[in-house]
């Protein structure tokens, strides 16, 4: 990777790791002896017992926590006819990267359940896309365009959805407040959900379209390599909507091969006390009590072949 920016990708904590933190936790829990816990406030029985059922219960949610990669990527190729067909004139520059360059729309779909009163605040997400038969670097694929972005974000501090289109410069920009006509199978707005599927319609996703999203700080990497990052914070953001991850992928023509390695990393609010361990992280083991510290993490990798579907 050329430029490595200022993100670090998310090192995933594999399930079976993140159960031996929690079943750690659990087992000391239950064995912390009444004279050496202190931070209760009262010596009685009824104390101990009650944060032990505490602890032992946020235990138990957090282990049924999800946060994975749902499916295979929705992949839909991306042509000139989808901006004719629907009146839109095609990009200059598309027309020119298009000579030797295949695009793809691609949206990540993801999973998340959270523990109940306690939604995730923070999420990192990292795709490398690699063609395996490329040795020098010139047939791999890049990201072209990225959402969620974070120039979006002052319209996104207004409202919770912004309509979006492909620009002129081939890039996504913010659309018109009033779009009329017809625009594939959306009419009067012109306004099609993105989370919708669009297999076979790309022509609501080339503009404009509905992109919703709860306010929240948006940090990502640039477009133009071959890794995407980003990094979602804002415990707003997670409690009514999964977020929507999209790439627009430019691909060499003479590239038959593109794979894609994906990573993700959901945080809870590092608020130990609130989540119930608060009375028991002095005698948790340093790098369980980290674990907590830093929000329980819970983390996901994938590995996709698009050959098939390109």
């Amino acid at each position: 990777m050329s430029n490595e920016h200022d993100f670090t990708y998310p090192e995933t904590l594999s399930s079976a790791d993140r159960a031996a933190l929690l079943q750690e936790a659990s087992e000391t829990v239950n064995t912390v002896n009444k004279p050496r816990l202190g931070t209760l406030g009262g010596e009685t029985v009824d104390a101990l017992a009650d944060a032990r059922a505490r602890a032992s219960q946020l235990l138990q949610d957090l282990g049924s926590e999800i946060a994975k990669f749902s499916a295979f990527p929705e992949v839909l190729p991306l042509r000139a006819e989808n901006f004719t067909e629907h009146g839109m004139s095609v990009p200059l520059r598309f027309a020119d990267l298009a000579q030797s360059n295949n695009f793809y729309w691609i949206q990540f779909p993801l999973t998340l359940a959270p523990r109940a009163n306690m939604p995730f605040n923070k999420l990192e997400l990292s795709v490398e896309f690699i063609n395996p038969a490329d040795g020098d670097g010139h047939l791999t694929p890049r990201a072209h365009m990225i959402l969620p972005d974070k120039k979006f974000k002052t319209l996104m501090a207004l409202n919770d959805s912004l309509d979006i289109q492909i620009g002129e410069d081939f890039e996504f920009q913010a659309a018109t407040p009033e779009i009329k006509g017809d625009i594939g199978v959306a009419s009067g707005s012109g306004k099609a959900d993105v989370s919708a599927k669009a297999a076979g319609k790309l022509g609501l996703m080339v503009g404009p379209f509905s992109y919703t999203m709860k306010k929240a700080q948006i940090e990502r990497s640039d477009a133009g390599t071959e890794k995407v990052f980003w990094r979602i914070t804002g415990a707003e953001f997670f409690q009514e909507n999964t977020p929507t991850f999209i790439v627009v992928v430019q691909v060499p023509k003479e590239a038959k091969q593109v794979q894609v390695a994906a990573a993700l990393k959901a945080y809870h609010e590092a608020n130990i006390g609130a989540m119930g361990i608060g009375e028991f992280i002095g005698f948790l083991q340093e790098r369980v009590a980290n674990f907590f510290k830093q929000g329980a993490p819970l983390g996901d990798t994938h590995a996709y072949d698009l050959s098939g579907v390109l």
